[in-house]
C-alpha cells in the first residue's frame, strides 16, 4: 500500500526530493521488516523438523545446469565448507553439471581434423559419490540432490559402488537410492561390483554362515533388495559380470561374490559362461554345484592352464566324471532344499541352525570334489 501510495504521490503531487527520499526510506525499511518475518516464520517451520531432511524440487521444474570453475573445483576436491556455502537453498543441489573440453574429430566438411566441443553432463551428488566424500554428499541430499536422478546416464549409486565407497553407499541406499536403478547402459550397481575392489571381499553368509566381516558395497546392495537377476543392455546379469573377471583377480577370491549371488537367489547362468571361470577352480566349483545335472561336453578344458590342472586334478577329473550322468542323491537333497529357501538361502540356511559342515554344504562350500 505504501508503495502505490508512493508511486500515487511521485505522478500526482509536486513533492519536494527530501520528501521522496523519505517515502524511499520507508518503503524500504517496510520491505526490510516483512523479509525478516518471512525468514523467521521459516525458521519456526523448520524448529522441529528433522536435521537432514531431503526436499526433492517439483518433477516439472526446469533442469538448472551449473558451468562455473570454482564451484566445480569445490565439488572435485570435497571441499565440504565451500560446498556448504554454495549450496544452502533447499532444492539447489539439484542441478547438472556441465563441462565442455575440445576433442579432436574429423570434419568432412573442412576435410581435415579440427577440435569440436563436447558437452558432458554429471551431477553434484555424482561427483561426490564417485570419490568418496561421504560429507559432502550428505549434504547436498540435505539441499535436494535426488539420488535417483541420472545425470550424465548414470546415478550417483553406481559411481559410488564402482568405485568402491562402502560409506557412500550406505548413506545413499538410506535416503533411498533404488539399489535397482538402471543406468542408460541397462548397468544396475550389482553390475559395477565387479572391480579388483569391490571383489576384494569377504561377504558375510557367502562362505562360513556365522562369520562376522566388514560389510562391503556388494552385501549393501543385496541387504537392500538388489536383484541379483536384473540384465544390462548385453543381456548379462551381475553373476555373468562376475564370471567374466574371476580369472582377472584370482588374488581377490572372486569365487566369494559367486557363492554370495546364487546364495541370494541368482539363476545358474548358461553353460558359454563356464570357459570365463573354469580356470579358476573355487569358482568353477561352486558354479558346478548350483546344477541339478551337469550338461555334457568338455567345450572348457581347453582354457584351463596346465599348471592349475594339475594342481586341482581331482576337481576337473570328477567334473568330467559327473557330466550327463546323474548326481548323487545328497546333491540332489541339497539343491531340494535350496529350492524351497526362494532365493534366500543366505537367510533361511542359517535359521535351521544346522550342524556347521551341514550348513556350509548347503551354502555350497567348496570341497574339491564334484560328487
Amino acid at each position: 500500500m505504501l508503495k502505490n501510495s508512493y508511486k500515487m504521490a511521485k505522478e500526482t503531487f509536486p513533492f519536494s526530493s527530501a520528501t521522496l527520499r523519505s517515502l524511499q526510506q520507508q518503503r524500504e525499511q517496510l520491505e526490510d521488516e516483512e523479509r525478516r518475518r518471512a525468514v523467521r516464520s521459516h525458521c519456526l517451520t523448520r524448529r522441529f523438523l528433522p536435521e537432514c531432511r531431503p526436499s526433492n524440487p517439483p518433477a516439472n521444474r526446469k533442469r538448472q545446469y551449473c558451468r562455473d570453475a570454482a564451484i566445480h573445483n569445490a565439488l572435485y576436491t570435497g571441499d565440504v565448507e565451500r560446498i556448504k556455502g554454495i549450496f544452502k537453498e533447499d532444492g539447489s543441489a539439484e542441478v547438472l553439471v556441465e563441462t565442455v573440453t575440445e576433442e579432436l574429430q574429423w570434419s568432412p566438411e573442412m576435410g581435415l581434423f579440427s577440435l569440436i566441443p563436447k558437452k558432458s553432463h554429471t551431477s553434484p551428488l555424482r561427483i561426490t559419490a564417485s570419490r568418496g566424500y561421504s560429507e559432502c554428499l550428505r549434504h547436498l541430499i540435505c539441499r535436494g540432490a535426488n539420488p535417483n536422478t541420472l545425470a550424465g546416464g548414470r546415478g550417483a549409486l553406481h559411481d559410488s559402488c564402482e568405485g568402491h565407497h562402502t560409506e557412500c553407499t550406505q548413506l545413499l541406499l538410506s535416503r533411498g537410492a533404488d539399489p535397482n536403478l538402471q543406468s542408460e547402459d541397462g548397468q544396475a550397481p550389482l553390475h559395477l561390483c565387479t572391480t579388483k575392489e569391490t571383489l576384494d571381499l569377504r561377504v558375510h553368509g557367502s562362505c562360513h554362515y556365522n562369520q562376522q566381516t566388514e560389510t562391503m558395497p556388494i552385501q549393501l546392495l543385496l541387504d537392500h533388495g538388489a536383484s541379483v537377476n536384473v540384465t544390462n543392455s548385453a543381456g548379462y546379469t551381475p553373476l555373468d559380470c562376475a564370471l567374466q573377471v574371476c580369472t582377472d583377480y584370482p588374488e581377490c577370491q572372486p569365487h566369494q561374490l559367486i557363492q554370495a549371488l546364487l546364495n541370494h537367489g541368482a539363476a545358474p547362468p548358461s553353460v558359454k559362461m563356464w570357459r570365463c571361470c573354469a580356470a579358476s577352480p573355487l569358482a568353477f566349483e561352486i558354479l558346478l554345484n548350483s546344477y541339478d545335472r551337469i550338461p555334457p561336453g568338455d567345450f572348457w578344458v581347453e582354457v584351463v592352464p596346465t599348471e592349475i590342472w594339475e594342481e586341482h586334478l581331482p576337481l576337473y577329473e570328477s567334473a568330467l566324471q559327473v557330466a550327463n550322468q546323474p548326481r548323487r542323491l545328497q546333491h540332489l537333497a541339497r539343491c531340494a532344499v535350496r529350492e524351497l529357501c526362494n532365493g534366500q538361502c543366505h537367510r533361511a540356511i542359517p535359521a535351521l541352525r544346522l550342524p556347521a559342515a551341514l550348513a556350509a554344504y548347503l551354502l555350497l562350500l567348496p570341497e574339491g570334489l564334484i560328487h
